[in-house]
């Protein structure tokens, strides 16, 4: 009995260090392009994401806009395929909180699919319209 308690704790301890999740696999620095513009997303460990876009940064721990402070925090559902990603933008000091819905898949280590919803809903599947390519820099 002790044995296959032994390599029950084994087993999970193992699963809890898999590092090819999908949140570990896309925190980091991605570079696209549309329509000719080149853009930048950033998804870090602490949980908060930020574009930079023509030197212009939205989103991350702290950012300005009309006046205001605000920050973007994602959320990750990985049991769907293609994954959730929804972008939750908070204004301080407002109760303003307003979730982008989004979805990604990667289509090889280093190359991620990403697309965007619009008018509160989630994409379904990526289009021309929706999604963008990115290629991580880091």
């Amino acid at each position: 009995m002790k044995k296959i308690i032994f390599l029950l704790l084994i087993s999970f301890s193992l699963t809890s260090f898999n590092t090819n999740d999908i949140k570990t696999q896309l925190i980091g620095e991605w570079i696209g392009e549309d329509k000719g513009e080149i853009g930048k997303m950033v998804f870090q460990k602490n949980g908060f994401a930020y574009f930079e876009f023509q030197n212009k940064i939205f989103g991350g721990e702290s950012f300005e806009m009309n006046g205001k402070k605000g920050s973007m925090k994602y959320v990750i559902d990985d049991r769907k395929n293609p994954f959730n990603v929804d972008l939750i933008i908070s204004i301080e000091g407002t109760q303003i909180r307003q979730t982008q819905y989004c979805i990604g898949r990667f289509i090889n280590k280093s190359k991620l699919q990403f697309a965007m919803g619009f008018e509160g809903e989630r994409p379904k599947d990526f289009d021309n319209e929706n999604s963008i390519i990115f290629n991580k820099n880091n």
